[in-house]
């Protein structure tokens, strides 16, 4: 795909920490998924720290909260005509507060496909 993946630091961070549940010995379905996760994104190999300092209206106290993290990342490649893809609709109204073109995963896949059908044809 023509599309540059950014995943934000604290993607990773969270997925790692959730790769570590185990339930009653075993690893739980959560912490599988998460490690098969974390083994797919490595691929990208396009990792960005958070950028906190570019969210201005938003209340210092929440800072440290993950969405916001991701959010920050998002505000951070604002002009380069980005996309915050996620399933979590809170995170979506807060990228939407902050002028942050947003999606979710499925969008985005319907969309990508239907852009390659519309090439082959033109082709």
């Amino acid at each position: 795909p023509s599309d540059q993946l950014v995943i934000p630091v604290i993607v990773l961070d969270e997925l790692d920490g959730l790769k570590e549940d185990k339930n009653e010995g075993e690893w739980s379905d959560k912490a599988k998924r998460a490690r098969a996760a974390i083994d797919r994104l490595i691929q990208f190999n396009s990792y960005e720290p958070q950028h906190l300092e570019l969210l201005e209206k938003m209340d210092k106290d929440a800072l440290d909260s993950p969405d916001l993290k991701i959010l920050s990342v998002a505000v951070y490649y604002r002009l380069c005509n980005s996309i915050l893809l996620t399933d979590d609709k809170n995170l979506r109204n807060l990228a939407n507060a902050e002028g942050i073109a947003s999606q979710s995963t499925q969008e985005y896949l319907v969309g990508s496909s239907n852009k390659k059908s519309k090439k082959r044809k033109g082709k």
